[in-house]
């Protein structure tokens, strides 16, 4: 009996219990440009180690059934490998298309420096970004690959509102991310619980654009924003909680 009650003790006391960081995203910094170009490229930035950095962006080519020349064909900057998570074309019955599109990477020691972000040689009307970097992230994988565990995308043709809608989330501790896309330079209203990370307005004689991007510290399946009617897409994605191993509250316990 003596031993049986030593054991369970031992196991007892030597048992680690696991819990999630909170996510937390900030953003490190947004631009655009109006410049006819196939190349963008953001201000400096300083990611942090082990953080997933997300790339959030939209671009205009003036051309219709585009879809396919208005995509990111790569994103270099901070020594980090950039991977694209989503995009969402729209307003692709006619000229001009637009995408919207999100790209993500991590790792241990980042540089400091600008980020390119090219589009394989076709020229684009205009530019927006923003740069999100999320810490409390499961590190695993590649790249961020365990820290983005799944996406959606969504279009509005016109509409007052679009929704991208993820499937149930993994665990109650991980966090949705949104970036939006308009075609017009419209203030972009948060969903519900959603806080707003960045907001660029871009105004460029009739091809206007704004891009929005917005998160929630919780699971939430229905990833919204609403605006005036107008053309919209959407990327959502949910973001992983590491978890972490507590194994402080253990001792050793003598019997004599």
């Amino acid at each position: 009996m003596r031993m049986k009650l030593l054991a369970c003790l031992l196991v007892w006391c030597f048992s680690a219990q696991t819990t999630f960081a909170a996510v937390s995203c900030t953003l490190l910094t947004s631009g655009s440009s109006t410049t006819n170009a196939n190349n963008y490229t953001t201000a400096s930035v300083s990611p942090g180690s082990n953080r997933l950095i997300l790339v959030a962006a939209t671009q205009i080519r003036n051309a219709s059934s585009a879809c396919t020349t208005n995509d990111i064909s790569g994103i270099t900057g901070n020594s980090l490998t950039w991977v694209p998570v989503n995009r969402q074309c729209f307003s692709d019955a006619g000229a001009p298309t637009q995408t919207v599109e999100i790209w993500r990477s991590l790792g241990a020691s980042p540089s400091t420096g600008t980020i390119n972000i090219a589009m394989g040689g076709d020229s684009q009307l205009n530019a927006a970004w923003a740069v999100i970097e999320c810490d409390g992230v499961d590190t695993g994988g590649t790249n961020g690959s365990a820290a983005v565990v799944q996406s959606a995308i969504n279009l509005a043709e016109p509409g007052t509102s679009v929704t991208a809608t993820l499937s149930a989330f993994g665990s109650a501790n991980n966090a949705t991310l949104g970036a939006f896309a308009v075609a017009d330079n419209l203030d972009v209203t948060p969903g519900s619980g959603f806080t707003q990370l960045a907001e660029e307005l871009v105004s460029d004689g009739g091809n206007d654009t704004a891009l929005h991007v917005e998160w929630k510290t919780t699971n939430d399946t229905s990833v919204d924003a609403s605006f005036s009617s107008i053309d919209a897409g959407v990327v959502a994605i949910e973001i992983k909680a590491a978890a972490v191993v507590d194994d402080t509250g253990g001792g050793v316990i003598w019997f004599q």
